[in-house]
């Protein structure tokens, strides 16, 4: 009887402090959930060993084990609760770091997630029939009633991507590409693969032929960043396309290479000229692959791979034309992708690492001064 009591307090305790501490990180932003964690796991740690102490010293606690150990799975669960509680609130405000959310925009995220993970049998089919489609020119769009205007958006943007695209690949039959609209970061995650990336909010997956995009409440105050990110995303299947309807994949192309022209297609689709930012160069082939290319995007990274590799591609496009992007992409199939970078820009890879934004620099300085 008294063993039954004793696990009745312990999981009544272990519900309340599971609660208290989810209705506490409903208050706190992404970095202050993450401090106050710090603080309660180093509070969880000093008891945990208080107890042991305790319990090797005094002698009459020793004949009640059960007590002690109760204690420890209290602990022990509430610690991984504030753990998984702190990363996914940091999460959160991640995906969505210009958003004020309240506690109840926190709450709809959290049960619309659960709810939608409760029936993974058939998660991805359930979650595009609780969406509009939209079916257009190759394209189909899943997207929520309020993301209707943004989604048509989106498909008549389309064709300056594909003029853009279209110079730099030559004519081919583009393969019909799925575009799905997510406005909850939990599910966006779910759809995706795995990455590294901290603030990812866009994903091309070639194996779906499927773009994933993220929408917050404050990228749809922003339209121009939003039909951005939406090319850059459709550029990289122009690219997978255009490859395998050559009989290749994208898999000998170095990443800066692959996200610079994607990016291109983005820039140039919004506007003719970019605003120019001085960067903290890295070297081309330490931005060579998906690992490289995810840390270097790190948020503590002091670099700008997606700004440095546009203007790596807009260089070579402006040296040799727009025609010898697609070239380059089918000719370095072979391996030797820097050898043919060097032949097409007429320079060595470390000559075109230091010139290519020697031009950029200039007009940047110049606009400064006047």
């Amino acid at each position: 009887m008294d063993f039954f009591i004793q696990t009745v307090k312990a999981i009544v305790v272990l519900l309340l402090a599971i609660l208290l501490i989810f209705l506490s990180f409903l208050l706190l932003d992404g970095k202050q959930g993450l401090f106050a964690a710090a603080l309660l796991l180093t509070a969880m740690f000093g008891l945990l060993i208080f107890f042991i102490q305790v319990f090797i010293i005094d002698s009459s606690i020793r004949k009640d084990p059960l007590r002690l150990l109760s204690c420890i799975c209290c602990l022990l669960i509430s610690g991984a609760v504030v753990t998984a509680v702190a990363v996914t609130n940091e999460s959160l405000y991640t995906v969505l770091p210009h958003s004020n959310l309240k506690p109840v925009d926190k709450i709809y995220f959290y049960k619309e997630a659960l709810l939608y993970r409760s029936e993974r049998k058939q998660t991805r089919l359930k979650y595009l029939q609780s969406l509009k489609s939209y079916r257009r020119d190759g394209f189909t769009l899943y997207y929520s009633e309020k993301d209707e205007s943004l989604a048509k958006k989106m498909v008549h943007h389309s064709p300056k991507v594909k003029k853009i695209m279209n110079a730099l690949t030559g004519g081919f039959l583009l393969k019909p590409v799925n575009v799905i609209l997510y406005s909850n970061p939990f599910i966006f995650q779910d759809h995706v693969p795995k990455h590294r990336f901290d603030r990812l909010k866009g994903m091309y997956v070639p194996s779906e032929n499927t773009i994933h995009l993220f929408i917050g409440d404050h990228d749809r105050t922003n339209e121009e960043a939003l039909l951005k990110r939406f090319a850059h995303e459709y550029g990289h299947h122009f690219i997978v396309s255009f490859l395998e309807s050559h009989g290749l994949n994208n898999r000998h192309l170095p990443r800066w290479f692959e996200e610079g022209t994607a990016e291109y297609a983005a820039e140039k689709s919004i506007r003719l000229r970019t605003p120019f930012r001085p960067l903290n160069i890295i070297p081309f082939k330490r931005l060579h692959t998906k690992q490289q290319w995810e840390e270097a995007n790190r948020k503590s990274s002091p670099h700008h791979p997606y700004k440095q590799s546009f203007h790596a591609v807009d260089e070579l496009i402006r040296i040799a034309g727009p025609s010898e992007v697609g070239k380059l992409m089918l000719l370095s199939s072979d391996g030797n992708f820097y050898g043919w970078l060097e032949k097409i820009s007429a320079m060595s890879l470390e000559e075109f690492q230091v010139s290519f934004l020697a031009e950029e620099m200039e007009i940047y300085k110049d606009l400064r001064r006047n």
